[in-house]
């Protein structure tokens, strides 16, 4: 059971972690969720409220929810709203997979800033 409240300290602590470790990958495990209490519209305003926390650039996250997971519709939402949000955001079965994504050297599409 993952609470409205697990979101936001979760989300707090990642986004210090990426700034002391300067990365932008974050992975986000599922597989032992059995529900998600967030509603449609807090899923929307996540990325808005990691900007709000700090988060100045795109982030890639990848998210491990078994397909059966009663939590696996509210992930892909999550993930159809933070790719349309310029982040890439990719759903997966499996933790190796979801690894092998992340240690990719596949290159975050530059933000406005960095493009100059």
């Amino acid at each position: 059971h993952v609470s409205n409240e697990d979101v936001r300290d979760s989300s707090i602590a990642v986004i210090s972690m990426i700034g002391e470790r300067n990365t932008r990958n974050i992975m986000t495990d599922f597989t032992e969720a059995t529900q998600i209490d967030i509603s449609v519209v807090g899923v929307f305003e996540l990325p808005n409220s990691y900007k709000a926390l700090g988060l100045e650039s795109p982030f890639r996250e990848a998210i491990v929810s078994p397909n059966q997971s009663s939590v696996r519709e509210t992930v892909e939402f999550y993930e159809t709203v933070c790719v349309n949000r310029g982040n890439e955001v990719r759903t997966f079965e499996l933790r190796a997979p979801a690894m092998d994504w992340l240690a990719s050297v596949e290159p975050l599409r530059p933000t406005r800033k960095q493009r100059g």
